[in-house]
């Protein structure tokens, strides 16, 4: 049996979300629920649990903020969110999971399914999470990076540049060669638009390491060009005026 703990504020979700585990899975048991920060980090010290459904925003703060008062964080979380832009990019850039609420049963399926894979990877768990919480503390962001082998910790001021790989992406950075299996549309989604530029369908570039900009092409330095597309030449000018 997996013992959970639910942090919800809207009695609707919170009721939803526990039909739909009798359903999708009768293992998960919920022993205990908080609609508020101060109860929340009371009941998650003082309690022996495997997961915590913790929704991103309550009423007296959000998740950011109770975290870092919980004296031990040995337990897997699954967030819980209306669409919230900032928080969702944070757990994107900790390769965390989250559910948009109103929660979707297959979706709730599957996320239990990547929550369990995490449990038997704790060492990766607990770098993704706290990198999730160190990232709220600085302006200096950091991004989660999975090989099939390795995860990286990646400070988003290093990465020269990403290219589409069919489904993956290449991040190209300071130190190296970085292939994950996440497409580039995803990435672009995360990554800080001040900052990172999409010149071509299968490019996106930083642009504080660009050198040169021709007609056709960006230059970042002897070795790395990236071609700039026709529909996009106007925009990326555009933007680097900015």
């Amino acid at each position: 049996m997996i013992k959970a703990i639910l942090i919800e504020d809207e009695v609707n979700a919170a009721s939803a979300l526990k039909k739909m585990l009798k359903i999708i899975a009768p293992e998960i048991a919920i022993i205990d629920e908080a609609t508020n920060v101060k109860e929340a980090v009371q009941i998650i010290n003082a309690s022996q649990f495997d997961l915590l459904f913790l929704d991103i925003q309550l009423k007296d703060g959000n998740a950011f903020e109770l975290l870092d008062q919980c004296s031990n964080l040995n337990f897997s979380i699954l967030f819980t969110t209306a669409y919230n832009e900032y928080a969702i990019k944070a757990i994107k850039y900790s390769a965390l999971d989250y559910l948009l609420k109103p929660i979707n049963p297959e979706e709730l399926e599957q996320s239990l399914e990547k929550v369990k894979e995490t449990i038997r990877k704790k060492t990766d768990y607990e770098l993704m999470l706290k990198n999730f919480n160190d990232n709220h503390k600085s302006e200096e962001k950091n991004i989660v990076l999975h090989t099939h082998t390795q995860t990286y910790i990646v400070a988003e001021k290093n990465i020269i540049a990403l290219q589409a790989d069919g489904a993956y992406t290449r991040f190209i950075t300071t130190k190296g060669e970085i292939l994950v299996s996440r497409n580039l549309k995803y990435y672009q989604d995360v990554l800080n638009a001040t900052i990172f530029l999409r010149p071509h369908k299968s490019y996106i570039v930083n642009k504080n390491y660009i050198q040169s900009i021709s007609d056709n092409f960006i230059k970042i330095n002897d070795v790395i060009s990236i071609p700039i597309s026709v529909r996009k030449h106007q925009e990326i000018n555009q933007l680097l005026k900015q």
